[in-house]
């Protein structure tokens, strides 16, 4: 192991065991090998895309991720077979777990199915691009438009319902998860419409994700 790993992973402990929280990287930390940064700290890890939520939070969002990381890399067979298998295993059945929780008001436990969702979905668009789910368009339509309303209801949760106030970040962690899907809203709202927009009937709801954009009009109104 290089010297600055083993100082980052130090780092990352320290900040664990003095937050009792755990952290979850939304990007490598060092881009570039060969720029590898002298003074490997608190500041430069604060520099960096990640997030520090509640042990129960991140273990299950990760879980959920390493289990869809898996099975991409394991499968054999063809991408649309994948896609479908994808949907089938992970998405639908997760995201109606995650409404379980909403129900319950299990913020928490909502908040990490959630999120697990997100991290296993925006690392390969894959899902979205190649399957034939979408020949049920108000059900794979209606997928997103879950998803979205499930998101919704819980960012009106409280930091402190939700795993945001995490103190190793002034102001918590909030705007990153935010930031996260915002950026992943729209760039899934633009392969949705270039490839599905066509496979619409009249009468049907176009797939969107609708986080924080506005919901999109009927086709045929």
């Amino acid at each position: 192991m290089a010297n600055h790993e083993e100082v980052w992973e130090k780092l990352v402990d320290e900040l664990e065991k003095e937050s009792n929280y755990t952290m979850i990287m939304l990007e490598e930390p060092f881009e570039d090998e060969d720029d590898i940064p002298e003074c490997i700290d608190k500041d430069y890890l604060l520099s960096t895309k990640h997030v520090f939520l509640p042990k129960l939070v991140a273990s299950t969002a990760w879980k959920i991720n390493s289990r869809v990381d898996k099975f991409r890399s394991d499968w054999d067979g063809s991408n649309t077979y994948l896609g479908n298998e994808i949907w089938d295993q992970f998405m639908f059945p997760n995201l109606k777990r995650a409404e379980k929780f909403i129900t319950e008001k299990k913020w928490k436990n909502a908040f990490a199915v959630m999120f697990g969702i997100h991290l296993s979905g925006a690392s390969d668009e894959g899902w979205i691009s190649s399957n034939e789910i979408y020949c049920d368009f108000p059900v794979f339509s209606g997928w997103f438009e879950n998803y979205s309303k499930a998101w919704k209801t819980l960012l009106t949760k409280s930091d402190k319902h939700l795993g945001f106030d995490c103190t190793i970040r002034p102001g918590g962690y909030r705007d990153i998860v935010e930031n996260f899907l915002r950026k992943w809203e729209e760039e899934t709202n633009e392969l949705l419409e270039d490839i599905f927009d066509e496979f619409m009937k009249v009468g049907d709801i176009p797939a969107r994700v609708r986080i924080f954009s506005e919901p999109g009009a009927i086709m045929g109104n």
